[in-house]
């Protein structure tokens, strides 16, 4: 009944030795360019893990400059108010003093000058008293 035929039987042994024949040749070479692919992948996912791990610290690095630089910042900032401040008032104190000694200088020379006008009034006084003294001796006369 079961007929065994010779076709049959040499299409089966072809078939067995074409796909030994694809594995050998087609299968092998095309699993170890998948399997080269895939290792190639794989790489390429640690490596962008790695880029991805240092991109990320160096962003904290740069967090942690731009912090510093603003705090440098803002020292530099209040000192400068600091020292613009300690000069304003220096520049006042110059000021005052400069003021209250020309203010000194011249009550000095209005005093002087007083003094000298008081002198001048005191002569003339002399004067006239002497003169006054004159014309009341002339008219007594």
């Amino acid at each position: 009944m079961l007929r065994l035929d010779w076709n049959l039987l040499f299409t089966m042994i072809n078939l067995l030795i074409l796909f030994w024949v694809l594995k050998k040749f087609l299968f092998r070479p095309v699993l170890e360019i998948i399997e080269k692919r895939q290792q190639l992948i794989e790489e390429q996912l640690t490596n962008a893990k790695q880029v991805g791990a240092e991109a990320e610290q160096l962003k904290e690095e740069y967090v942690m400059s731009i912090s510093k630089a603003k705090k440098t910042r803002e020292r530099m900032i209040e000192e400068a108010q600091k020292e613009a401040n300690e000069k304003y008032e220096e520049i006042i104190e110059e000021a005052n003093v400069k003021a209250t000694r020309i203010i000194s200088q011249a009550r000095e020379e209005i005093e002087i000058e007083r003094n000298h006008v008081m002198k001048s009034m005191e002569s003339q006084v002399g004067v006239l008293a002497i003169l006054a003294a004159k014309k009341i001796v002339s008219m007594g006369e």
